[in-house]
């Protein structure tokens, strides 16, 4: 038995970090991840049963109509069953989507809402263990309620969840988190084969201690049979291996192996960090940042976020803000420069050419002082190097305008 485990497609993001004519592109690329998903379902030599999706199908319960007519018509291309768990994302307040009467009326004949607890899916002898969140701020841990109800079984059990395992160290939240210790011990005792979860955005397996560590496969040893499928399009910055999707096997005598499949197209990325930002000092570093950008093979489909810590001279800042302006408004669908305030704002240097000799300098370093000035300004080869030397002269020395 063979299923697609996926989530987190949040259709209907606004993506306002984007350039405007960029949104509506990666809108369209999280539709198209979903035919790609279509496509490998369909495909006879893969062998799919259904598709499962752990929570956050669309990105608010307000989504418009025409994006929700563009996602159903996208699920129902999958033509296998496609089973829907509720994450956080499917509730505002007390509005929740799945209880919609509305949405309910447009689904497609291939999806089912999991309900909590054991769901039956088209597969004889295979069950889904669904925990779906009941609002938009977990005050429970409705996986562990449902895992602590398991008895022994026949059936091969797949449980659906979302949230945050209680083992991530991640920022405070009031949100009750997944309890690894009874995930743990459902798998140990048989009662369930493999976790399905959704809301880490990144395709990641998880170890015997709960650590998130990089995808690997259950079956090579090293991890359990617990995963989030990360979502199937990139989302943000920080995402480290997004745009993926899983598809799990789960042989006759219950043993599972799962590989990850590339189904998303686009790239965020964030190219420097608070600890190590980009630093501009002279053309030089600018020469290398746009190197990097130069490299990027489908630049329509890469964002670029970068912590800058900036110190140049006008003329080279000049040329750093008009290569920023270029990469975001004409080549990239988004350049953007960090505004963390614990980042300074880009620095103009003093041009020391600007600078009076000094009054008090004599003699030889008087006249080395004036010849490096002199080199500076001229056309030659060495002119760049003088220059900088020329620099660091100047303001060894205190000089003044």
């Amino acid at each position: 038995m063979r299923f697609i485990h996926t989530s987190d497609w949040q259709i209907g993001m606004p993506f306002l970090f984007l350039k405007e004519e960029s949104r509506k592109a990666m809108h369209n690329a999280r539709l198209d991840a979903i035919k790609a998903i279509a496509k490998i379902a369909k495909d006879e030599s893969a062998n799919i049963d259904f598709v499962l999706v752990c929570g956050d199908i669309v990105d608010s319960p307000r989504i418009s109509d025409s994006a929700l007519k563009l996602l159903f018509r996208e699920i129902e291309g999958i033509k296998k069953d496609v089973y829907l768990l509720a994450g956080n994302h499917e509730w505002n307040g007390t509005e929740y989507i799945f209880g919609n009467e509305y949405f309910k009326g447009m689904l497609p004949p291939n999806v089912r809402i999991l309900q909590e607890g054991a769901n039956q899916t088209c597969v004889d002898g295979v069950e889904i263990i669904a925990a779906p969140l009941k609002g938009k701020h977990a005050d429970q841990d409705v996986l562990k309620s449902v895992l602590n109800q398991l008895k022994n079984s026949e059936a091969v059990r797949i449980v659906a969840g979302h949230g945050s395992l209680d083992t991530f160290i991640d920022v405070e939240s009031e949100d009750e988190k997944l309890n690894f210790e009874v995930i743990k011990e459902s798998i140990s005792k048989n009662l369930v084969q493999y976790v399905g979860l959704g809301d880490r955005h990144s395709a990641t397996s998880i170890d015997s201690s709960g650590k998130h560590v990089a995808f690997k496969n259950v079956k090579n040893g090293g991890v359990l049979p617990v995963y989030y499928s990360g979502s199937h399009e990139a989302t943000d910055y920080d995402e480290i291996d997004s745009g993926q999707i899983l598809i799990v096997d789960i042989a006759q005598n219950k043993e599972v192996s799962v590989e990850k499949v590339k189904v998303g197209n686009w790239s965020l990325i964030e190219a420097s960090t608070l600890q190590k930002p980009t630093v501009l000092r002279n053309r030089e570093d600018l020469q290398d940042l746009e190197k990097f950008i130069d490299a990027i093979e489908d630049p329509r489909q890469t964002a670029i976020k970068i912590y800058l810590d900036s110190d140049l001279y006008l003329e080279d800042d000049s040329y750093r803000k008009a290569l920023f302006q270029h990469w975001h408004d004409e080549l990239l669908a988004g350049f953007k420069v960090s505004e963390n305030k614990a980042m300074p704002a880009p620095r103009i240097k003093k041009d020391p050419l600007g600078f009076e000799i000094p009054a008090n300098l004599k003699g030889y370093v008087r006249d080395s002082y004036q010849a490096l000035r002199d080199e500076a300004l001229s056309e030659s080869s060495e002119a760049e190097v003088a220059y900088e030397a020329f620099s660091m002269l100047t303001s060894f020395l205190g000089a003044n305008r």
